[in-house]
């Protein structure tokens, strides 16, 4: 008990994608067009445009994470991840000898901000790239428009990849705005990972996705090996891709607002008693 219900859509495009048959068989290793179309028709727009042959789906956010991390590192390479952050940024990186570097998030100001002066202090000819995480977990931060244009300003003086975790996306409350980094600049060579799990309330079912934003074809050998990458579990649930065109068309704009509305609800109610702890602000 208390978790959010998946729209009424989700449930019934799988369920008529469970009926249909259609979808009972092997797929691509990348996934079926249809859903790799799906993505583009929701998320492609003239200042983030794409296409089917840039996505590649994964058995959800965290494979389509480990994908790209394998994909843009060696061993004995480096890779700077949020601290505070997720945990499975570490775990995805080490066995494969990937040596991840904590960069500062700063949650001292207003805003929550990279310390990107630290960051400058901890690159070296082995870091190969950036993860950014906003919506962050588990700070709940979300970057400004303005300080987002300063990463990827430090991203491209560097010349380093940005690995960009969205999977929380849109949801934010209390007057923030969600900006897709890859929206913001095509200079910087960035590879979006993103799924339904969090925004649509189905983590269990395993959906997600990498769009390989290769405007300049710095990736072009990376996304050689994601897709190479995929061919190791055959594509993620058949049956899911078949229901993602109706999830991504279909649900409405309301189910968001109520499912934004108890998170924000909650978020205040759990900020308002931790308050009154004495120590803790």
């Amino acid at each position: 008990g208390g978790k959010l219900p998946p729209s009424e859509v989700a449930v019934q495009a799988m369920h008529e994608s469970v009926s249909n048959h259609i979808y009972d068989g092997y797929g691509p290793a990348v996934g079926a067009l249809a859903a790799r179309q799906a993505i583009v028709d929701k998320y492609s727009s003239i200042d983030n445009e794409f296409t089917a042959d840039d996505v590649v789906l994964a058995s959800g956010c965290s494979h389509a994470l480990q994908m790209a991390i394998e994909a843009v590192a060696n061993a004995g390479d480096n890779i700077l991840v949020p601290h505070p952050g997720f945990p499975l940024y570490s775990t995805l990186c080490r066995p494969h000898n990937i040596i991840d570097k904590p960069y500062k998030i700063d949650m001292s100001g207003e805003d929550v901000k990279i310390d990107l002066s630290y960051m400058a202090t901890i690159i070296d000819d082995n870091t190969k790239a950036i993860i950014i995480n906003n919506p962050g977990n588990p700070t709940g931060g979300v970057f400004t428009k303005e300080h987002l244009e300063e990463i990827l300003e430090f991203a491209n003086k560097y010349k380093l990849i940005i690995i960009a975790d969205e999977i929380y996306g849109d949801l934010v409350y209390n007057g923030a705005t969600f900006y897709p980094l890859a929206s913001l600049s095509p200079k910087v060579p960035i590879i979006t990972c993103d799924g339904i799990a969090k925004r649509w309330m189905v983590p269990g079912w395993r959906l997600g996705w990498l769009i390989i934003h290769n405007h300049f074809g710095v990736l072009t050998e990376v996304k050689k090996g994601i897709v190479a990458l995929s061919q190791k579990i055959v594509g993620p649930c058949s049956l899911v891709q078949g229901a993602l065109p109706k999830i991504l068309r279909e649900t409405s704009e309301e189910y968001f607002v109520y499912t934004r509305n108890v998170i924000e609800t909650n978020a205040n109610i759990v900020e308002d008693i931790l308050a009154e702890v004495p120590g803790m602000r």
